[in-house]
């Protein structure tokens, strides 16, 4: 039975966590009384696939974040004939839009982050001129089944989860109401099980932790940009 590859794991990721995971996820399905349609399998709203990286900041800006609505730009691998079979998993296994998941998981984890100071979402209206905006398209999110056909791997197959986003960070509106851009970066992170005869999962659980990476990344580059290579002024938390 194939084990997970802890390299591509997250630090509020261990093997121990992992199986506590699936044993919590295991306890809440019989407390259902079996009905595994009753799980909640969302990203945003089940800490049993989802764990926050809990990042925060020592500093946080003096400016409030406008966070924009979330792009889906999503794209899909492509199969290299005669090395490895992949079979990408169907999103309906999720209970909401993959890129509603996502965009709740990432404006929950800027507010908790305490990076800026105040967050206000991009459901309508448009930024202020002093608030610093940053915008989020998602660009990959899939689960996928791959059984190699290299020699001496023939028959051996894993289960991987893959998650990319791009974040482009616009600070406050200088003359002519110009913004400097403060970021512009792609994080990604790859999950996934060591190759194994054993059929492998569905991977719901690899894209939570392939999102926890994500996440990690994305709020240390975030604070980062805004109160290292920005210059900006920020206040002290303690």
């Amino acid at each position: 039975m194939g084990g997970y590859r802890l390299s591509g794991l997250g630090s509020g990721y261990s093997l121990s966590r992992i199986l506590m995971s699936h044993l919590g996820l295991l306890l809440l399905v019989s407390s259902l009384g079996g009905c595994a349609s009753a799980t909640v399998v969302d990203l945003a709203r089940n800490r049993y696939f989802y764990v926050s990286p809990e990042f925060q900041a020592a500093r946080r800006t003096a400016q409030a974040v406008y966070v924009t609505r979330l792009l889906d730009r999503r794209t899909i691998p492509e199969t290299e004939a005669g090395t490895t079979y992949k079979e990408i998993f169907s999103d309906n296994i999720w209970d909401r839009p993959v890129p509603a998941m996502i965009e709740d998981v990432l404006r929950e984890e800027i507010d908790r982050s305490g990076i800026y100071n105040g967050m206000v979402t991009g459901t309508a209206g448009i930024p202020d001129p002093g608030e610093i905006v940053v915008e989020p398209t998602l660009l990959t999110m899939y689960r996928m089944r791959e059984a190699f056909a290299e020699p001496g791997l023939v028959g051996l197959r894993r289960t991987v989860a893959h998650t990319s986003i791009h974040i482009r960070v616009r600070g406050p509106a200088a003359a002519k109401g110009i913004r400097p851009v403060l970021m512009d970066e792609t994080i990604e992170s790859e999950v996934a099980t060591e190759p194994s005869l054993a059929r492998p999962g569905l991977g719901v659980v690899l894209s939570g932790q392939a999102l926890h990476n994500v996440m990690a990344q994305t709020m240390m580059k975030l604070y980062e940009s805004n109160i290292v290579s920005s210059g900006g002024g920020s206040s002290d938390r303690r």
